[in-house]
């Protein structure tokens, strides 16, 4: 069961949720705090774990490509960092400076293959937490302003600590039908590095928060809920509209 402290982070989180679309950018302190991190970052700093991916393909990777971090603390210091893409989509940001505060962050990518769409994205992120990121790239070709929302499954996002979990978030057009491509996460708790199709493995209990995205701005987020309890099948997805 969760403990008052934690019941507190999830009404921080909900409060969070609907600063995001008034805000239209990160909402300064909108970032689930030190009880559940992602474990091993420096005082003071935060860590990013990413890879890149085809969204119509997962198992297509996106090697060589340029990814751009900047880290705005709310003292108004600025940090950027710059990193490559290994051969397998993969790429890291162990110490990224975020302050006592937590820090905005906005993460660009720009693929090697000038066939495919760059994309950029913005959260927040406290000290001592971990990112996991998922960027999923479409080609030019592809038209983007088909997406109209997301469906996310589990729907309440309330998982099991310790064991095998898979969070699915579609993508879907005007007519609510599922797209077959997949969009970018970010995953932020303690949890292990999350693979391209949504699964990981919560290491403990605590609250962490997801964030989807796509292009042109269309984004969502929600709770994620990790108990020791048995958590039941989850129901069908539910439809969100998306915040832009």
């Amino acid at each position: 069961m969760l403990n008052t402290r934690q019941k507190g982070h999830i009404r921080h989180a909900l409060f969070c949720l609907l600063a995001l679309p008034l805000a239209g950018l990160p909402f300064w302190g909108c970032s689930i705090a030190s009880s559940f991190t992602g474990g091993g970052v420096p005082i003071g700093k935060a860590a990013i774990i990413g890879r890149a991916v085809s969204a119509i393909n997962l198992t297509k990777v996106m090697p060589n490509a340029k990814v751009h971090l900047v880290a705005s603390t709310r003292s108004k210091a600025l940090f950027s960092y710059d990193t490559v893409t290994d051969s397998t989509g993969k790429f890291t940001f162990p110490e990224v400076s975020v302050g006592d505060i937590g820090a905005g962050l906005s993460i660009s990518i720009t693929p090697a293959n000038g066939g495919i769409r760059p994309q950029s994205i913005a959260f927040t992120l406290n000290k001592d937490e971990t990112a996991n990121v998922v960027f999923t790239l479409v080609p030019y070709t592809y038209k983007i302003d088909n997406v109209s929302g997301f469906n996310l499954q589990p729907t309440d996002l309330a998982l099991q600590s310790n064991a095998p979990n898979k969070i699915t978030a579609q993508l879907i057009d005007p007519f609510g039908n599922v797209l077959p491509v997949a969009p970018t996460f970010v995953l932020v708790g303690n949890f292990s590095q999350v693979n391209a199709d949504g699964t990981f493995i919560a290491g403990s209990s605590g609250v962490g928060v997801l964030g989807v995205y796509w292009y042109n701005d269309i984004q969502t987020s929600a709770v994620v809920t990790v108990s020791d309890d048995v958590v039941n099948p989850p129901p069908p997805p539910r439809h969100v509209i998306p915040q832009h």
